[in-house]
């Protein structure tokens, strides 16, 4: 008998809740709306007017200044050219060729290396602070030939101001 109650009563609440969606879902009276919307209308005018601004630039030119350029004979202790640079951003401008491979290196004055290229020809651009140096190709295999360097230092010099 206990069954048949929990049938009874299983199918009593779902016939409940099904009643109820029913009636829930069934609109009882349309309520009408209305809505408002608001437009900004901007008008626009032109007016003219002359606003000056000061301004200052700085004009740089690039000065070229030849440290060696030409053939020098390889000797057993290598190619020494010291050069100076007096002006801060300096860039410095190395091109050489050798008929066997070879080290370009650029030492500072503590005799620390800078830069350094290896190869039988090469062409390097670096930026080097104020200092002393000493720019140096070795080549350990054909002592007594020529080999053609060409170092320039290109200096930027900042003009004064120009309004």
């Amino acid at each position: 008998m206990r069954i048949d109650a929990w049938k009874i009563s299983t199918i009593f609440l779902i016939s409940i809740i099904l009643i109820a969606a029913i009636i829930f879902a069934i609109p009882i009276k349309e309520v009408p709306y209305e809505t408002m919307e608001t437009y900004y209308e901007t008008e626009i005018k032109r007016i003219p007017h002359v606003k000056e601004e000061p301004y200052s630039t700085q004009e740089l030119h690039e000065n070229s200044i030849v440290v060696f350029d030409g053939f020098r004979y390889v000797v057993p202790s290598g190619i020494d050219i010291p050069f100076h640079i007096a002006k801060p951003d300096a860039r410095v401008l190395v091109t050489f060729e050798a008929s066997a491979p070879g080290g370009f290196r650029i030492y500072s004055s503590s005799g620390r290396i800078v830069y350094e290229k290896l190869g039988s020809r090469g062409t390097f651009d670096i930026p080097l602070p104020e200092g002393n140096y000493k720019a140096q190709f070795r080549e350990n295999v054909m002592w007594g030939y020529e080999v053609y360097v060409n170092i320039n230092m290109i200096l930027i010099i900042k003009a004064g101001l120009v309004p």
